[in-house]
C-alpha cells in the first residue's frame, strides 16, 4: 500500500493484480477494501481467486509463488504494461540471505535481486532500501490504509522465526551493514560467474577445464549453464557433486535427466541441454534415386549414388534410423551399428536420427561417416539438421 501511494503522488499510470489464496478468514474482506480502494483511485484491479485452480501438492509456499508470479506477468503482457513491481522491503531481502544461509542451499543471488524477470517478465522491487517499519510509518503518517497478514505472526515458517528472531531485534545500522555484506558477496558472485562464462562455447559446456574447479565454482558453473539456457530449475550441491564424478568417468555419453523436459547430456567433452524427446523412429522407402528430407536431415541420391556404395539393383532402398541389434559387416567381420558410432565419437543427439541405408533385401549397405562436426557441412549430399 506504501508503493500504491507512492506511485499515484508521483503520477504513475499503474494497475493493480490481487491473489487471494483463500486461506485465512479475513482474505474476501482484504479483497473486497482494496478493490473499493481502487475503484476511488481509478486503479484497474486484477483479481486471481485460487479456489478455483486444480488443487496444488507439495510446498503450498513454493506453488503460491509460482502461481502469483504467473498472474503478474499474464496481466502485464494482456493488458500491454511494461513491468511487475513488488514491494519487498530490506526487512525481506535480510531474512531471505539468512534463510539461504540456514539452509546452505545453492545461490545464483544473495537476498533479492532489485530487477529480474520471472516468466519473461520483467520484476522490479524499487522499497529494497526502506525496512518495514519505515514503511508502516509512511502508511501512518500518510492515511493509507493496509492489512496486517497474521499468519506472520505465528512461527510456523522458517521466514517467521528468523523475523522474529533475528530481524526484528537487529537496529537500522545492523541492518545496512548486514546488506553492505550481502552486496559485497553478489559482487564477487557475479565475478566468478564471469569468469566461468569461458567455460562456454556457443550452447555448450566445455569439459576441458573443469577438473580445476573447485565443488562451489562448478556448481555455480552448471546453474549458470542452466540461466544461460534459460531453464528455470536449480541443481543441488549435492546433485552437482554426483554429476561431476559421472562426468570424471571414462563413459564418453551419459543423460542426466533434469525436470520433466529437459535433461543434461555428456557427450564426449561437452555438456548439451537436450529435451525428452519422445523415442525417434522414422522409416522411408525410396522407390527411385530420389531427394529425402525430413526433420532431421537432408539427403540427395538423385545422382552418383554410388559414392554411398548404391547399385541400382539395390533399390527400393529403406533409409531409416537405428535400432537396437542393428549390425554392419565390415570386411565381413561383424560390428554393432551403436559400437560404430561411439568409434566415431558421434554426438549422443546425432545417432537417435542418423540415417541407415538398407537395400530391397534388408542388408545394411552404407551408413554414412562421421567424421565430426566440421564434415556436416562439407558434403552437400547429406546436410544434418540441428
Amino acid at each position: 500500500m506504501a508503493l500504491f501511494d507512492m506511485l499515484l503522488k508521483n503520477n504513475f499510470y499503474f494497475e493493480v493484480a490481487h491473489v487471494n489464496y483463500h486461506k485465512r478468514d479475513a482474505s474476501n474482506y482484504e479483497q473486497e477494501s482494496l478493490a473499493k480502494y481502487c475503484q476511488q483511485k481509478s486503479i484497474k484491479f486484477y483479481v486471481l481467486n485460487t479456489d478455483l485452480l486444480p488443487d496444488h501438492r507439495g510446498n503450498f509456499q513454493a506453488w503460491a509463488r509460482d502461481v502469483r508470479y504467473k498472474f503478474f506477468a499474464d496481466c502485464v503482457k494482456l493488458n500491454n504494461l511494461d513491468i511487475v513491481l513488488t514491494a519487498h522491503h530490506l526487512d525481506d531481502l535480510l531474512e531471505t540471505y539468512l534463510m539461504q544461509e540456514e539452509r546452505n542451499s545453492e545461490k545464483s543471488f544473495y537476498g533479492i535481486r532489485d530487477l529480474t524477470n520471472i516468466y519473461d517478465c520483467p520484476v522490479a522491487r524499487p522499497l529494497l532500501n526502506y525496512t518495514k517499519s519505515e514503511l508502516l510509518e509512511y502508511c501512518k503518517r500518510n492515511h493509507i490504509p493496509y492489512s496486517i497478514d497474521i499468519s506472520n505472526l505465528s512461527d510456523n515458517y522458517t521466514r517467521n522465526k528468523i523475523r522474529h528472531r533475528k530481524i526484528e531485534n537487529m537496529t537500522k545500522q545492523e541492518k545496512l551493514e548486514l546488506k553492505e555484506k550481502i552486496d559485497h558477496k553478489n559482487m564477487e558472485l557475479s565475478q566468478t560467474k564471469q569468469r566461468l562464462k569461458n567455460f562456454m562455447i556457443e550452447d555448450n559446456l566445455c569439459l576441458d577445464e573443469i577438473f580445476k574447479l573447485n565443488g562451489n565454482e562448478w556448481n555455480i558453473l552448471l546453474n549458470l549453464f542452466l540461466e544461460e539456457s534459460k531453464i528455470s530449475c536449480r541443481i543441488s550441491k549435492k546433485f552437482s557433486k554426483e554429476m561431476l564424478k559421472a562426468i570424471k568417468s571414462a563413459k564418453p555419453n551419459i543423460v542426466f535427466r533434469l525436470n520433466k523436459t529437459k535433461n543434461i547430456v555428456k557427450d564426449y567433452n561437452f555438456l548439451k541441454i537436450t529435451d525428452n524427446e519422445n523415442v525417434i523412429n522414422y522409416s522411408y522407402i525410396m522407390e527411385v534415386p530420389t531427394i529425402l528430407e525430413n526433420e532431421y536431415f537432408f539427403l540427395d541420391l538423385t545422382e552418383n549414388y554410388e559414392q554411398f556404395r548404391i547399385k541400382n539393383s539395390d533399390f527400393p532402398l529403406v533409409i531409416r534410423n537405428q535400432k537396437q541389434g542393428d549390425m554392419s559387416y565390415i570386411n565381413n567381420i561383424p560390428k554393432k551399428v551403436s559400437r560404430l558410432f561411439m568409434d566415431w565419437k558421434m554426438p549422443h543427439d546425432l545417432r537417435k536420427r542418423w540415417p541407415l541405408i538398407f537395400n530391397k533385401n534388408n542388408k545394411l549397405v552404407y551408413i554414412i561417416r562421421y567424421y565430426g562436426p566440421e564434415s556436416l557441412k562439407a558434403n552437400q549430399k547429406f546436410i544434418v539438421k540441428k
